[in-house]
């Protein structure tokens, strides 16, 4: 069976107005499937809402940059991004509650859930 896409990431920022919001950072993901990762991989990630160390466990997708709109795409990077566990001992995530986002789709207000870990790596076709 074909991957299909999974996801469009856009660049935001809590709290933005739309005019800052720059298509350089758009991705379209797709759904990959790689073995379980033995031993698995501990990293120190750092993110806008938290530091924890997180296993990560197997390959689930890879994203690519995307033109939007007719624009060409910024960049040809790619990210694999691996499903992730807590490491053991880390604290439970603490959701900072609701946060308002502005993206070049829509100005929400978002509440940012715990469920789902995924962290995304450089990559490079071989």
């Amino acid at each position: 069976r074909e991957s299909s896409e999974r996801s469009l990431c856009v660049a935001a920022q809590p709290g933005a107005p739309l005019a800052s919001w720059t298509a350089a950072a758009a991705l379209r993901c797709h759904r990959a499937r790689g073995p379980r990762l033995v031993p698995q991989p501990e990293v120190l990630v750092t993110d806008a809402f938290e530091q924890k160390r997180l296993r990560l466990r197997a390959l689930r997708s890879v994203c690519a940059p995307v033109g939007l709109d007719g624009a060409e795409p910024a960049s040809d990077e790619l990210l694999a991004c691996y499903d992730a566990a807590q490491a053991p001992g880390e604290p439970a995530f603490r959701a900072p509650g609701v946060i308002a986002l502005a993206t070049g789709v829509a100005a929400e207000e978002v509440t940012l859930r715990n469920g789902q870990r995924t962290v995304c790596v450089p990559a490079e076709l071989r």
